[in-house]
Formats: structure tokens, C-alpha cells, sequence
């Protein structure tokens, strides 16, 4: 599919024109004036150029492709004008980081050169950018291993709020969906350099000494720290960092930690025995601690969400995702090998192909019970 291309213009002849002339080399769209051609990128685009005159009525090219910048930054942005000034030129460049600045009357060898290039430019924009996000995730998802490996309980905890976290940020339609994902995952990373100050576990938390429960307060910090020197980590780093503050007006902390937070305490309620309807009726009496659009929205997505089962199926059959719902132990020696509550990681995925050798458990039904919001 051809990358779409915008021409915003107030002289319809001349839209129209381009439109017509470029029809075979690219997918052109129009709009007759800056008003029309911002609500196109919001509704209609990505588009890979956005092409502006420079001088329309009541309206200033420049000043359109600065906001084109702001809401569609990837779209390589030029100008096509007969007012080719160079202050004009300058100020183009300095403020709205034009790729081209081309004069009317434009050859149309020259328009398709100069739109080839941005297009060029543009693929390598997004090339770019799918590489780090693909760089970053897989280090996230190395480090979520890991952590899985050796805190489980934790690492159990980030799986367990990972899809409520996703499901919450597409139903409160915000962008960068997966830095809400890589934020569930990392949430609870700080405990491996918390774990060794608390002896106890979930079962003895009541009895957790003052020393104890400090250390496991911290634990967000820690988290931030871990992750400090990863680049392009900072929205994801403010999440997990505010995990635990309270919900207060005009406050200045992120609101994917408020999310996550509900989130957190949600599966603090599953963990302890409550059902999500319960659950969700002790969020509600303590309403005050979260922030009033998350909690409603997160109240419609469990009432609309499909209740959990507990499934028995076959060792081999297991799934990523999946939650264990008992223990998985050798019969007779009692040697713990998955805990109950524990959701399956490719790291998971990994070690039970292992544990079906060594002790021949192909055949051997587990039960198991699968996200809350795994149809949302």
C-alpha cells in the first residue's frame, strides 16, 4: 500500500490539479486551508508528507506545520509557495523543521523528485523507530525473563496486571500502547534488590517487621534506579517509579502510575481470595485513592469482561499467558516445581519443555485459568 501524501492549499484549482497529475505515482489527499488539513491528520492519516503553501488567508503555512509537528510528527513536512523569500525559508526551517521548500510554479519532475525523498525519509523514520521499539522490548522482555526466573512471585504479579493495564489504556484510547505494557511487566523488577531484606512472603505479610515493610515500600524506587540507564525508558520509568501514590488533584505524577496502581491493588484483591466483583466493590469503597476516570473506567471493563474458569488441560497444552491455578508438583517427593498463581512467560513456556523430559509429565493435566481481560 502507497504511503499517503497531503497538499493543503487554498486555491481548489490547484488541489485539484495535483491531485489529478500525481494520481499514478502516489495517494494524494487535499484540504482546502490549515483548519482542514489538521483535522485530516487527526482522523484520516498517518500521512508520510504533508506538503503546505506558505501565505493563505487568515492562516500561515509556517505556523500549520509547526502543529503538524506536534500532532504527527513523523509526517515529513514542506512547503510549496510563490512567496520563496529566504527569511520565508528561514523561519520555515528554524520552526516547523521543513524537509523542502519549493516555489510555485513546481516542475512536476521536480515535485515527484522532492516527494520521493520525503516518502525515502519517512520510511527511514519509522524503520527507525520500529527498530528501537523492537530493541526495547526484547531487553525488557530479557530482563521480565529473568525475573521470572528468580522472583516468580513477582514476576507472577507484572504478567497478572499486564493485560488489565492494556485493556484500561485502549479503553481510555491512549497512544504508545505498549509502554503501558513494558510499564506492567517492569512494575515489580525492584524486589530483586529488596528480596534479600524481607524473609517472609505474601502468606506472612501481617507479621512483615517495621524494617521489612520499608524494604518492600522501596521497591518502586529500586525499580527506577534498575532502570535508569536504559534510553528512551522515561514515561515508562515515571509509572513504575509513582506505582504506589495516592490519587490527588492537579498532582504532577503520571496517569499511567495511577493506572497502574489500580491495577496493583485489583490483583491484590484476586490474590487474597476475592472474586473480581468483590474486588471491584473494595475499590469502590476506597475510591478516594484513585483517580475518578481511571476507577470508572476499569469498573465497565471488569462488568463487561468475561469471568474466569478454571480449565484442566494436558502439561503440553499450557499457554503463555495462562495462570496456574494449583500447584505443579513431583507426586510422592512434594518438590515444588510451578506455584499456584503463577503465569506462564516464554521463560515459563521454556522450562516446563524441560521439566516434561525430565519427569516424563507429557499427559499430565494441570489446572489452569486464563487473564480476566483476555476478550477485552
Amino acid at each position: 500500500m502507497k504511503e499517503k501524501i497531503l497538499f493543503v492549499d487554498d486555491e481548489p484549482n490547484l488541489l485539484h490539479g495535483i491531485r489529478l497529475s500525481l494520481r499514478k505515482q502516489f495517494t494524494v489527499d487535499i484540504a482546502s486551508g490549515p483548519l482542514e488539513g489538521l483535522n485530516k491528520c487527526k482522523n484520516d492519516g498517518p500521512y508520510a508528507v504533508v506538503v503546505s503553501d506558505l501565505k493563505m488567508p487568515g492562516a500561515d503555512g509556517i505556523a500549520f506545520l509547526e502543529q503538524i509537528k506536534k500532532i504527527a510528527g513523523d509526517s515529513v513536512r514542506m512547503l510549496l509557495t510563490g512567496h520563496g523569500d529566504l527569511d520565508s525559508a528561514v523561519e520555515a526551517v528554524n520552526r516547523g523543521q521543513i524537509f523542502r521548500f519549493m516555489n510555485k510554479p513546481c516542475p512536476k519532475e521536480t515535485l515527484i523528485a522532492n516527494l520521493d525523498a520525503g516518502v525515502a525519509q519517512y520510511r527511514l523514520i519509522m524503520a527507525e523507530k520500529e527498530v528501537l521499539r523492537g530493541t526495547l522490548r526484547g531487553t525488557i522482555r530479557v530482563l521480565a525473563n529473568i525475573l521470572s526466573l528468580v522472583q516468580p512471585e513477582a514476576f507472577g504479579r507484572g504478567e497478572r496486571v499486564r493485560p488489565h493495564l492494556m485493556a484500561l489504556a485502549r479503553a481510555l484510547h491512549l497512544d504508545n500502547l505498549w509502554q503501558y505494557e513494558l510499564a506492567a511487566l517492569l512494575s515489580q523488577i525492584g524486589w530483586v534488590s529488596v528480596a534479600n531484606m524481607v524473609t517472609g512472603c505474601r502468606e506472612r505479610r501481617a507479621k512483615l517487621s517495621p524494617e521489612e515493610t520499608a524494604a518492600i515500600a522501596r521497591h518502586p524506587e529500586a525499580a527506577a534506579w534498575l532502570l535508569s540507564d536504559i534510553p528512551r525508558m522515561e514515561d515508562i520509568i515515571g509509572m513504575i517509579r509513582w506505582q504506589q501514590e495516592k490519587y490527588q488533584p492537579e498532582s504532577q505524577v503520571p496517569l499511567g502510575a495511577f493506572m497502574l496502581k489500580l491495577c496493583l491493588d485489583f490483583d491484590d484483591l484476586r490474590q487474597e481470595g476475592r472474586d473480581a466483583r468483590e474486588a471491584i466493590v473494595c475499590l469502590k469503597e476506597r475510591a478516594y485513592l484513585y483517580h475518578p476516570q481511571v476507577l470508572e473506567v476499569f469498573v465497565s471493563l471488569v462488568d463487561s469482561s468475561t469471568k474466569q474458569t478454571v480449565r484442566s488441560v494436558k502439561l503440553e497444552d499450557v499457554q503463555e499467558g495462562w495462570i496456574f491455578a494449583e500447584n505443579l508438583s513431583i507426586k510422592g517427593g512434594g518438590h515444588l516445581l510451578i506455584a499456584e498463581g503463577h503465569v506462564v512467560s516464554p521463560a515459563t513456556m521454556y522450562r516446563l519443555g524441560i521439566l516434561r523430559d525430565v519427569y516424563s509429565l507429557d499427559g499430565c493435566y494441570v489446572s489452569v485459568y486464563p487473564p480476566l481481560f483476555e476478550n477485552v
